[in-house]
């Protein structure tokens, strides 16, 4: 059974709907993650939620990788 049970876009570590979702792994640096500067990327998403679940894929993540729900609320 999946940890999100009707809403696809519920964060697992707040319950509440994201706006967008990656999985980062040791190692990888901002550069490889996101266009631009980070202040420009935190000042649009206002909270962050960390997870060892993928929502988007319905799967625990090795102990290496975690899941960032970006809230813009």
């Amino acid at each position: 059974m999946s940890i999100h049970a009707s809403d696809a876009n519920e964060c697992p570590a707040c319950g509440t709907e994201y706006d967008q979702q990656i999985i980062v792994e040791r190692g990888d640096r901002w550069d490889d993650l996101f266009p631009g500067s980070p202040l420009d990327f935190f000042i649009r998403y206002r909270r962050r939620c960390t997870a060892p679940y993928d929502v988007d894929a319905d799967r625990q993540l090795p102990e290496r990788e975690r899941a960032i729900y970006f809230h813009e609320k």
